[in-house]
């Protein structure tokens, strides 16, 4: 908690961001991810775990493309497949129902 109130870390989540929440919201989550993988090797001494969440912050995706095909990567097959379906319905602007949906996964 305390690093995340450090102002070079803030400053860099600012530049990333451009100071757009759901960019903010979606990169705190692919962070999330990233920090929970790490922190068995994390540092303990203060200024090395500021450092060492600088260099995390470099690694994590900050592009909105690219963090949702992060958060794409973490779901299951069976959520993949889904979003992958979900997605050509709504091809070109299309809407779908539920039903629609749910029939097209219920027949693969």
């Amino acid at each position: 908690q305390e690093l995340l109130n450090c102002p070079e870390i803030i400053e860099k989540v600012y530049h990333i961001c451009g100071g757009m929440t759901n960019l903010t919201t979606e990169l705190a989550h692919a962070f999330k991810i990233q920090w929970n993988k790490e922190s068995k090797t994390m540092p303990v001494e203060r200024e090395a775990r500021k450092i060492f969440l600088q260099e995390m912050l470099t690694e994590t995706p900050s592009a909105i493309e690219d963090l949702v095909c992060f958060r794409f990567d973490q779901l299951n097959d069976g959520a993949q497949m889904i979003l992958k379906i979900a997605s050509c319905a709504a091809y070109n602007g299309y809407s779908f129902s539920q039903d629609l949906l749910e029939s097209v996964v219920l027949s693969i």
